[in-house]
């Protein structure tokens, strides 16, 4: 997930606050385990994301968490760039 956000959190935020369908790309528009909610790019989704981010980081290793805390902030980053941006 870290590298998920690290290369591509800005194009996928860029993507759920587009209008355009994302239900043809490979596993977007399903929903897991975890999440039950809208299916696709979507702001919901991405905000779960965020706060299972934050949950993760007291789950993972000692080793793994400045990583998957560096993913949440960043995460919050691109939000608050991309709320702005759309402004």
């Amino acid at each position: 997930m870290a590298q998920w956000v690290r290369h591509a959190g800005e194009a996928m935020f860029l993507t759920l606050r587009s209008q355009e369908p994302t239900c043809n790309m490979d596993g977007v528009d399903t929903t897991g385990e975890l999440y039950w909610g809208e299916a696709g790019f979507c702001p919901e989704r991405w905000s779960f994301w965020i706060k299972r981010a934050f949950e993760l980081t007291q789950e993972v290793s000692e080793n793994l968490r400045p990583l998957v805390l560096s993913a949440a902030h960043r995460m919050v980053d691109i939000s608050m760039l991309g709320a702005a941006r759309l402004m």
